[in-house]
């Protein structure tokens, strides 16, 4: 039987990367965009891609992440143009049933966007150095 589970503090909850845990660092790269995203998608895609890339924290492997934030940025785009044409309050006035949809794409879309540090919290996790590197205690230990 293992012990009780730690207590983990509410800052470490908020900023993983203030824990003691060891992490791997891999070369930045600037991803190319999935051949199924829309032109919206591609758009973003490549805006946000040149942003990171500048911050050093883009690799490869989140090209997949990176293009489900894109495709969800798109939808966001689309029903917010639908929206303006049909109106927030249908004819019946009732809520127009896109406003729903809306609000849980803004949501995912918002979930994804704190994963690359685009929001103000996002940001906030993301440590990188003056190399850009994320910042690691292992690494700091060994140098000195």
């Amino acid at each position: 039987m293992q012990g009780t589970p730690r207590n983990v503090s509410r800052s470490e909850q908020l900023n993983p990367l203030s824990t003691n845990e060891t992490w791997v660092v891999l070369p930045s790269i600037a991803p190319t965009p999935p051949e199924w995203l829309n032109d919206i998608a591609r758009k973003e895609f490549c805006r946000v891609v040149e942003e990171l890339k500048e911050a050093n924290i883009l690799t490869k492997v989140d090209t997949t992440m990176l293009a489900a934030y894109c495709q969800t940025y798109s939808q966001y785009f689309e029903l917010t143009q639908k929206l303006c044409i049909q109106g927030y309050i249908m004819e019946n006035g009732r809520e127009n049933p896109l406003c729903k949809v809306m609000a849980r794409i803004l949501t995912q879309m918002t979930r994804l966007a704190q994963q690359f540090g685009l929001s103000p919290r996002g940001r906030s996790l993301i440590k990188p150095n003056a190399k850009g590197e994320i910042n690691d205690d292992l690494d700091s230990f060994i140098d000195s």
